[in-house]
């Protein structure tokens, strides 16, 4: 799997998605170009959010974020 954080804070996954490790329901098992992944903007009552960390590894993908609901 390849990761890439944008500087525009979007955040693209492709590569092995054959157990949804891309976080993109719907996927080819491979997924050979870069996919927008929407997660992070999904619910806007969770507040904006920055990325603090991202790892991938042969079967796995994680992105921690940081959240600040400004009500």
């Amino acid at each position: 799997m390849l990761l890439v954080y944008a500087d525009d804070g979007k955040l693209y996954m492709w590569g092995n998605a054959k157990d949804g490790q891309l976080g993109v329901p719907g996927l080819q098992e491979i997924q050979t170009f870069p996919i927008e992944v929407k997660f992070l903007k999904d619910d806007d009552s969770l507040g904006s959010h920055n990325v603090v960390a991202v790892a991938i590894g042969a079967s796995h993908a994680l992105c921690l974020v940081s959240r600040s609901n400004e009500s």
